[in-house]
């Protein structure tokens, strides 16, 4: 009996250790200072440091890519939101511009799918979404027609859609 007393006692101590720590923390985190973000969407990168930096908060760069409105090395998105509220040390993740594309659709309307698949990825144009359809003036596995057209600016990773001949349709 008396060993069984001694198991409770353990426990109980252990519940009241981990109700003890659980609210040491809490009473920290509820007493750290609480900033607004600030609005980094346009600035340049090095005065988004400093302007993070000394709001007390920490930057992440979630990645880059291309935009027509947003010059390079300039800021694209933010999260949190512009005017939340954080607490201070937590981190700001961006999206920092590689300002507008410099790629251009390349033509492979006529090309075989295959060719024209081969071209897309070469110029750095790997996702594509493909439609099929019949066709009595085109031969099979042919690029009928793509968009954005040939020529047309087009950002690096972005997608193409290409309408490709399934042939003539068997009556």
């Amino acid at each position: 009996m008396n060993r069984f007393f001694k198991g409770i006692g353990i426990f109980l101590g252990l519940v009241g250790v981990g109700i003890v720590s659980a609210v040491a923390v809490i009473a920290l985190l509820l007493r750290q200072e609480e900033v607004r973000v600030p609005d980094l969407i346009g600035k340049d990168v090095v005065s988004v440091i400093e302007i993070v930096s000394s709001a007390g908060l920490q930057l992440a760069i979630d990645r880059r890519e291309p935009s027509r409105s947003v010059s390079k090395d300039a800021i694209v998105s933010q999260s949190p939101l512009p005017g939340s509220g954080v607490k201070k040390g937590r981190k700001i993740r961006i999206v920092v511009s590689t300002g507008p594309s410099e790629f251009f659709a390349p033509k492979v309307i006529g090309e075989p799918f295959r060719k024209a698949d081969i071209a897309l990825r070469q110029a750095g144009l790997a996702e594509t979404f493909v439609s099929r359809v019949w066709s009595d003036t085109v031969e099979q596995d042919v690029v009928i027609a793509q968009d954005p057209p040939p020529n047309a600016p087009v950002e690096k990773g972005g997608k193409v859609g290409l309408l490709v001949s399934l042939g003539r349709k068997p009556h």
